[in-house]
């Protein structure tokens, strides 16, 4: 499985972005040791995304033009957006403040209410939640357990807090970067704890990488362009070490990747480039030609440079045949050490 042949190589995390590789380092890590880390942020549903995207359109536009559009005829809307700017919420209305069920997780309950409210769009962009004392009255519970379940959301990035007068929680405007870190470590977590095999993992690696060809092809930039040459350089010099290399390797994917100018592509790829590969990386590192990879990755390049889809896809199957090989030798090399 590859969570355990990355376990029983080298305890590095190899092939990272420089701003995630301390914190992936961290988690695979726990993983090895049997310690999932608690300051993992969960992943936020691309769902979530797309629906505040939907709701801050609708928060800033013309008042006047949304009333005069067929779809928001009902009072109920029309009302909500009349005082969706200056209203006070009160946790009654926004949170589902039943009987509670489980005394020992009462802050994990709390946040769960309250990002349901985000996701139904009770709550949205730049509201303020209620305050703390609001909370701990509606719930029942201290303000610590309220201040534990706030510090939940926020590390979801669901949450912002704001000090002073006009301070307190809000809702936060997620950003497709801070959602990349979170699918980043959601996939690197749901490779290492279940039974997912090498083969499994590059398959659908590449397969996503293959549906960007066409569209990085026609759409990359001259900037884009000189990322993935910038990195093919780098990959050439002969005293670079296997943790620079296999950065350099993400580096160059991620390119690929945003090349295709969609944020939602290059959001829901987070985890094929900088979650799955790392963790190929730590397998076939030792095993792999560098002067074999840098000429795969030139012929990618050259591919964007001339739009020439097809090609950009040949050189992906040919990188993908080689990583599926260079995976089975390390294999059959550790059985035979077995003996």
């Amino acid at each position: 499985m590859i969570a355990h042949m990355a376990n029983s190589g080298p305890k590095r995390a190899i092939g990272m972005s420089m701003s995630m590789r301390g914190s992936m380092f961290r988690i695979a890590s726990a993983i090895a040791s049997g310690r999932p880390s608690r300051s993992s942020p969960m992943p936020v549903a691309m769902a979530y995304i797309i629906a505040q995207a939907a709701r801050i359109a609708a928060k800033n536009a013309s008042q006047a033009v949304l009333r005069t559009s067929p779809c928001i005829q009902s009072s109920v809307l029309r009302s909500r957006l009349d005082r969706m700017n200056v209203r006070q919420l009160n946790a009654r209305q926004i949170l589902n403040v039943g009987q509670m069920k489980n005394p020992a997780d009462l802050s994990a309950r709390i946040a769960s209410d309250v990002r349901a409210s985000i996701m139904a769009g009770r709550l949205i962009v730049g509201d303020r939640l209620p305050s703390e004392a609001e909370l701990a009255e509606q719930f029942g519970v201290s303000r610590s357990t309220v201040r534990e379940a706030l510090k939940r959301l926020a590390a979801q990035s669901l949450i912002r807090t704001q000090r002073g007068a006009a301070g307190g929680a809000f809702v936060n405007h997620l950003s497709f970067e801070d959602a990349k870190a979170q699918q980043v470590t959601t996939a690197t977590l749901l490779l290492s704890m279940n039974a997912i095999s090498f083969d499994v993992a590059c398959e659908a690696r590449f397969a996503l990488e293959r549906a960007c060809a066409p569209l990085a092809a026609a759409r990359r930039t001259e900037d884009q362009l000189a990322r993935l040459r910038s990195e093919i350089g780098r990959q050439s010099q002969p005293g670079l070490t296997d943790e620079d290399f296999c950065a350099s390797d993400v580096a160059f994917h991620r390119a690929l990747v945003d090349g295709a100018g969609n944020p939602v592509l290059s959001y829901q790829l987070a985890g094929a480039v900088e979650g799955m590969l790392p963790l190929m990386n730590m397998i076939t590192f030792t095993a792999r030609n560098r002067v074999q990879i840098v000429n795969l990755h030139s012929r990618i390049a050259e591919g964007l440079t001339r739009r020439d889809t097809v090609a950009v896809e040949a050189a992906l199957h040919g990188l993908e045949d080689y990583t599926r090989t260079l995976a089975r030798d390390v294999l059959a090399a550790r059985e035979a050490a077995r003996g």
